[in-house]
C-alpha cells in the first residue's frame, strides 16, 4: 500500500517551503543565550541614540554564537511571503511565542549590523536591510503585540542605519 506524501506548504511562488516564517522558526531554534537584560537593552538604545559608545567586545561572543541564526534570518527575509500560521479562531488565546523570539532575534541583528559596521559596511547594510524586512514580516498578519514589536525592531534598525552613517562620516 502506498504511503501518501506529507503535505507541503506552497507559497505564492508555487514552490514548496518558500514561507519566510519557516526560516525564521529555524533561526529561533538556532539562537543561543540571546536573552538581553533590561540593562543591555537600555545600553543598546543609548548606543543607537549616540549617548553611549558601541563597545564591540561586549557583544562579540554573543554575535558569534548566533551567526548561524542571523544568516538563517537573512535567508528568510529574502523570501517574498511570510505567514506565521496564527489560528485567529483562538482569539486572545492564540499562541504568539514567535513574537518574543522575534524581538530577541531582531535586537541581535542590530548588534550584528553594528559589529559589521566597524569593518564591513556593505555587509552591515545587508544585515540592516534583512532586519527591516524581518520587522515587516513580524507584523505581517499578526496581533497588536506583534505590530508593536515590529515597530520597535524597525525603529532600532533605522537608528542603527543612522548610527553607521554617522560613524562613516
Amino acid at each position: 500500500r502506498a504511503v501518501p506524501a506529507a503535505p507541503q506548504y506552497v507559497g505564492t511562488s508555487g514552490k514548496p517551503g518558500e514561507n519566510a516564517a519557516l526560516r525564521y522558526w529555524s533561526a529561533f531554534a538556532q539562537m543561543q543565550d540571546v536573552a538581553l537584560t533590561d540593562a543591555q537593552v537600555k545600553q543598546l538604545n543609548q548606543i543607537l541614540e549616540g549617548t553611549a559608545p558601541f563597545v564591540e567586545t561586549s557583544y562579540k561572543d554573543l554575535i558569534e554564537r548566533n551567526r548561524k541564526a542571523l544568516e538563517t534570518m537573512a535567508r528568510g527575509a529574502a523570501l517574498p511571503y511570510c505567514d506565521w500560521g496564527i489560528d485567529y479562531q483562538l482569539g486572545p488565546d492564540a499562541p504568539v511565542d514567535y513574537v518574543r523570539k522575534a524581538l530577541q532575534l531582531g535586537r541581535l541583528n542590530v548588534l550584528y549590523a553594528l559589529h559589521l559596521g566597524m569593518s564591513d559596511r556593505e555587509a552591515a547594510v545587508r544585515a540592516l536591510a534583512s532586519g527591516v524586512r524581518f520587522s515587516h514580516d513580524v507584523a505581517n498578519g499578526g496581533t497588536l503585540f506583534s505590530t508593536l514589536v515590529a515597530k520597535n525592531l524597525l525603529a532600532a534598525h533605522l537608528r542603527a542605519m543612522a548610527f553607521i552613517v554617522h560613524m562613516a562620516g
